[in-house]
């Protein structure tokens, strides 16, 4: 008889069809589609389900968020006719209960990736080749592997460095500081002051350009400036962090590239974030960098090693949980399923959990003059009726920017109370290419900011 395998090239065999680096949202995402079509998946994590968007991102700063929110809205409550007694915060309780939810959460993720016979891998998994890792001195080898291990925070080189915390320091502090100064200017930065701000922390925001938010829209970064400052955030621009020393009191001294110097309980380092590549190995296998030290991937988010695909912060793209959810859910039906659809991230909403609240989607004003012929602008500013009673003034300010030539919307921005939850509804609405003529044949909702 003749051997049929005679002159045959083996096929590999793996462990799994999918490994999965990163229990973040993009990696979960990942790891239950694959499973649901029926694919042997594992994902390997060193902490903590859920990824920085649960434990250091958007789960626990929104908890802390509405927590700090409450000053404000008790004392503007007097003026409709609420009257309370002495205000008392308990920060080891708001920390507890973070820590509670957060653990409901790891639990949820491990109970769902059981049910879908997803293996969950404790511990830092590093590459031997393009298709084997090594997680605690044990190898476990995948036909196919994403890395989906996010982002961390950035910290500059400068003297005393190693008394910086970072952003995702402030939701484990044991005690909440007097004082702090936030090094920073983008979201992040903004967002932890406001909060720290709310509880009645002495706020500083440190910046090295003139404005804050550079990112976003002019007539944002005018609205978030008034609002901080009017909570008592004090904004230094644009000056630099020379050094931090530590006193003997343990307080910490900054000093300024303008020669000030400031005394504080805690520096927070709000300087943006970097690609997780730490320690992955991927100098065993073909999978590059780029100038960012993020990692190069293609269209379908595929590396330079055919076998290895990468999503979410770590590619940095856009550094959202829910663009790695999506890039996610279209690569797992690209693998499987051969479906090829390419992802639109030109309406990817952004909001901001300051107060005043912030989000837009699309265009700045001036991003569209650079895009467009011709543009329209409209704004509007104006006080909430609630505010005519509680005597608060904080101003809604909402910008629609318009191509002139189509009268397409091709962007929104606004600064307001839940301005989130009101700009998501208008990025459904730019996806499909709604015009300014069809916005202006809804007829508003009453009594509201529409």
């Amino acid at each position: 008889m003749v051997n049929s395998s005679v002159g045959r090239q083996a096929v590999p065999s793996f462990d799994y069809d999918l490994i999965v680096i990163g229990a973040g949202a993009g990696g979960i995402h990942a790891s239950h589609c694959a499973a649901a079509l029926g694919k042997k998946v594992a994902v390997v994590e060193s902490s903590t389900l859920g990824g920085a968007s649960v434990n250091a991102g958007s789960v626990a700063n929104k908890l802390f968020h509405y927590a700090s929110r409450y000053k404000v809205e008790f004392d503007q409550a007097k003026g409709l006719g609420w009257t309370f007694g002495e205000l008392q915060f308990n920060w080891q309780r708001l920390l507890a209960n973070k820590n509670a939810q957060i653990k409901r959460i790891d639990d949820l993720n491990r109970v769902r990736l059981a049910r879908l016979g997803v293996d969950v891998i404790q511990g830092h998994g590093s590459f031997f080749d393009g298709h084997t890792l090594t997680v605690k001195n044990k190898t476990y080898s995948a036909e196919r592997i994403i890395i989906a291990t996010g982002a961390r925070p950035f910290v500059p080189e400068i003297p005393g460095r190693e008394h910086l915390s970072t952003s995702n320091d402030v939701f484990l502090l044991p005690k909440l500081p007097g004082s702090v100064v936030v090094i920073g200017g983008g979201y992040i930065a903004v967002e932890l002051a406001s909060t720290l701000a709310g509880f009645g922390v002495s706020t500083k925001i440190v910046h090295r350009r003139k404005t804050l938010l550079r990112r976003f829209d002019q007539g944002i970064q005018a609205e978030i400036e008034s609002g901080l400052s009017a909570r008592g955030v004090e904004i230094k621009s644009p000056v630099t962090v020379d050094s931090v020393i530590q006193c003997a009191d343990h307080r910490l001294q900054v000093t300024l590239s303008s020669g000030e110097l400031v005394l504080t309980d805690r520096v927070l380092c709000a300087t943006g974030r970097v690609a997780n590549t730490r320690g992955l190995g991927l100098e065993n296998t073909a999978a590059g960098l780029n100038r960012l030290g993020a990692i190069k991937v293609t269209r379908d988010c595929q590396t330079d090693e055919d076998s290895i695909y990468a999503i979410g912060d770590v590619i940095d793209r856009v550094q959202l949980a829910p663009v790695a959810v999506a890039e996610a859910s279209n690569l797992i039906a690209h693998l499987y399923q051969n479906k090829k659809i390419q992802l639109n991230y030109r309406y990817v909403a952004t909001s901001v959990l300051s107060q005043p609240g912030v989000a837009c989607v699309g265009l700045t004003e001036s991003k569209a003059r650079k895009l467009h012929k011709n543009i329209r602008v409209y704004e509007s500013r104006f006080l909430a009726s609630k505010h005519c009673l509680s005597g608060g003034d904080d101003r809604t300010f909402m910008k629609l920017v318009v191509d002139q030539a189509s009268d397409k919307v091709i962007g929104i921005h606004m600064v307001g109370a839940e301005a989130g939850e009101i700009v998501q509804g208008m990025a459904v609405a730019m996806q499909i290419g709604i015009t300014k003529a069809e916005m202006d044949e809804v007829m508003g909702l009453h009594s509201t900011v529409a």
